[in-house]
C-alpha cells in the first residue's frame, strides 16, 4: 500500500473511532424513580385547580410510599398541555 493511503485509512479508522469514544464518555443519566430523575405525571385541569394540585400529590405521595419511587405530579394549564 502507498504511504498516502495508509495515511487515509489511518484518518478513517481515527474519524469513525472517535465518535465512539466520545458518546462513552457521556455521564449516565440518573435511574428513573430517583430524587434527580423523577416520574412525572402530568393531571388534566378538569376542576378546580387547587383540587387537582391536592389529588395530584395525595396520589404521588402513595404512589412513592408503595413503590419506592419518586413521582413529580404537574398540572398544566390547559387540556392541551396535558
Amino acid at each position: 500500500m502507498r504511504r498516502t493511503n495508509r495515511l487515509w485509512l489511518g484518518l478513517l479508522i481515527v474519524a469513525l473511532a472517535l465518535p465512539l469514544a466520545l458518546a462513552a464518555c457521556k455521564p449516565a443519566k440518573p435511574a428513573l424513580g430517583t430524587k434527580d430523575n423523577p416520574i412525572v405525571l402530568a393531571f388534566v385541569p378538569s376542576a378546580e385547580a387547587e383540587e387537582v394540585i391536592a389529588s395530584a400529590e395525595d396520589f404521588t405521595k402513595l404512589l412513592s410510599e408503595k413503590t419506592g419511587y419518586v413521582f413529580k405530579g404537574l398540572v398544566p394549564t390547559s387540556y392541551s398541555a396535558a
